[in-house]
């Protein structure tokens, strides 16, 4: 029973384990202006995460009041010829 008490501390306290999850109270993060390319101005984003290491980001992102995503266009699949 030590012993199964003692792996669950280590695994609880390890390194690895803080770079896997984390939590962040996204009330307390400041809305930050974000302009990528090809996307209209005035978008906030609140960054949660940022592992530049591996670049790779968590945010909520806002968009401008009255902004609409352009239309797409849908193509239906492929058909495979039989023959």
């Amino acid at each position: 029973m030590r012993i199964a008490t003692l792996l669950l501390a280590l695994l609880a306290f390890s390194p690895g384990a803080e770079k896997r999850s984390f939590q962040i109270n996204a009330a307390n993060v400041n809305w930050e202006p974000m302009n990528p390319p090809g996307v209209p101005k005035g978008l906030t984003q609140k960054l949660l995460h940022d592992n530049k290491q591996n670049q790779l980001q968590s945010s909520i992102v806002r968009f401008p009041k009255g902004y609409r995503e352009p239309a797409t266009i849908t193509r239906p699949a492929a058909t495979p010829c039989t023959s």
